[in-house]
């Protein structure tokens, strides 16, 4: 499902699939990675209010640093203290 939405997706779509192969099957993330980077894309990145171009390999930068698995750890930390109130 998430390589069909890859192949077939917008540039955003295509990030989304990423998010998700990234976190379930490492080996087709790393195919389709290799894939996106090879594309000359730019996506349309929101982060709070603040939007902004970005490349491809701004893009697969950011998985290496795992900015997504920290940004979960965050979501996860607000919701243990909204449940304890």
């Amino acid at each position: 499902m998430l390589s069909d939405l890859y192949d077939r997706g917008t540039p955003a779509a295509k990030v989304y699939a990423l998010c998700g192969l990234r976190h379930t099957s490492g080996h087709t993330f790393r195919k389709h990675a290799a894939r996106f980077a090879a594309e000359n894309i730019d996506v349309k990145t929101l982060s709070s209010c603040w939007g902004r171009d970005c490349t491809a390999q701004e893009i697969l930068a950011a998985f290496n640093r795992d900015m997504l698995g920290e940004y979960l750890k965050f979501l996860k930390h607000e919701d243990e203290i909204k449940r304890s109130r």
